[in-house]
Parts: structure tokens; C-alpha cells; sequence
């Protein structure tokens, strides 16, 4: 309700080629296994080196680059998120298929938020804008073949 028709068919329009993407990684076996599924920067516990997770009621059988996409579903709009999604990359030594990967399990994850906001907001509240806005810009940049990341 907090989205126009327009935005709203973007939405649908994006979730289909999202759906799409995903068969293609069940059909050529991606890595797939118990996640975390939450690991926002608020469920990352660092302690004397020590990283350590919390939270852990969303954890589901999914697709492991999934966690990155939430890492970045915090950070695609900042200036320095594709040095970020370079970070991520190069620290979890990911070949150059599942990097093309990490944008779109980041708009998998922002939209995902924005479902998860629905129920629990208005939907004339500013929260709520919030998240529609956040989920139709992402979607424009993907749908429109532009990089995910960055201001």
C-alpha cells in the first residue's frame, strides 16, 4: 500500500527475474546449506579479534551467498559499497560467477526487508516509506542493469 502501481509492478517485474536467477543457481548447484540469514551489523559480535554471531531465529537452509547480501543490504548505498562488495569477495575468495552473485542477493535481501516491514508498519509511516523507497531504488538499479552499490 505504501507503493504506486508503477513501483509496485517493478517490484513484481524484479521478484520474476529474481526467481529466475535463483533456478538457475538451484539447477547448477550452488552452494546451498544451513545460513545465518541475519547477519546485519547488529548481529556481528566482535570481541579481542574474536567474531561471533547472534540472533539466530532466522537461520534457514539457503543459498550461503545469501549472508552476503545481508552485509550489504546495510551498506549498497553508501560511497564506498562496491569497495566493500570487493572486501567481501576477495575475503571469501569467491570466483568471478558467484561474485556477480553478491549484487543480487542484495537486492534479494532488500526487498525480503521490505516484505518483513509490511506487516509490522503502517503503511503511511515514515518507516515504511522508508523501506518502499529503499526497495524501489535498488530494483530500479538492477532492473536496469546499473551497479547495485554505490551513492
Amino acid at each position: 500500500a505504501a507503493l504506486t502501481q508503477r513501483n509496485q509492478d517493478l517490484l513484481t517485474e524484479t521478484q520474476a527475474q529474481l526467481r529466475s536467477i535463483l533456478q538457475a543457481c538451484f539447477d547448477s548447484g550452488a552452494d546451498f546449506g544451513l545460513i545465518h540469514a541475519d547477519a546485519l551489523r547488529e548481529n556481528v559480535m566482535v570481541q579481542d579479534g574474536t567474531v561471533a554471531l547472534i540472533d539466530f531465529d532466522d537461520g534457514v537452509f539457503g543459498f550461503r551467498l545469501y549472508e552476503l547480501g545481508v552485509a550489504m543490504s546495510q551498506n549498497w548505498a553508501l560511497p564506498n559499497a562496491g569497495q566493500l562488495a570487493a572486501a567481501l569477495v576477495e575475503g571469501y575468495e569467491l570466483n568471478a560467477k558467484d561474485a556477480a552473485l553478491v549484487p543480487v542477493f542484495t537486492v534479494m535481501r532488500v526487498l525480503a526487508s521490505c516484505g518483513w516491514a509490511m506487516p509490522r508498519y503502517a503503511p503511511d509511516s515514515p518507516v515504511m516509506a522508508g523501506y518502499a523507497e529503499r526497495a524501489v531504488t535498488i530494483a530500479e538499479r538492477f532492473m536496469a542493469g546499473r551497479p547495485v552499490f554505490g551513492a
